[in-house]
């Protein structure tokens, strides 16, 4: 465990080292630089208009969510590799599968309800036939 603890924190170290000498060199996103230039160079008004437009937004949020997805592929298995981190995704991982436990007895559910429907009141609007099951106390 110990030699873990000593690995990690090598790497670590090597990585901030990295980075450190990357900030010294050239940027690692120009393209990005650009953006954050031009947007920079905007005025008041022309930075409202910009940052306000539906284009704008959906770009941004393209691009966020690109780095979001990126940063989780870098920031997860240091996240499992806690304690608390790994207890935290063992629960949502728990909350998914009972998520989709509920999902899936809904979807049984609601194609039972319609098979109903179908077999012996087809007679009668769904809605009315939805109408008459909430009557009847089945509640669905």
């Amino acid at each position: 465990m110990q030699d873990e603890l000593e690995k990690r924190r090598s790497a670590l170290i090597a990585q901030n080292q990295h980075l450190i000498s990357t900030k010294n060199n050239a940027s690692r996103t120009p393209m990005w630089d650009e953006v954050d230039k031009f947007m920079q160079e905007l005025s008041d008004s022309e930075y409202d208009s910009v940052s306000g437009s539906e284009e704008f937004k959906a770009s941004l949020s393209r691009v966020m969510a690109i780095v979001q997805r990126e940063e989780m592929k870098l920031i997860l298995p240091y996240v499992e590799g806690c304690k608390d981190g790994k207890e935290a995704i063992e629960e949502h991982l728990a909350t998914i599968k009972l998520l989709k436990k509920k999902i899936s007895k809904q979807k049984e559910d609601n194609l039972e309800l319609f098979n109903e429907y179908t077999q012996h009141y087809s007679d009668m609007t769904y809605t009315d036939f939805l109408a008459m099951k909430r009557k009847k106390g089945g509640n669905k």
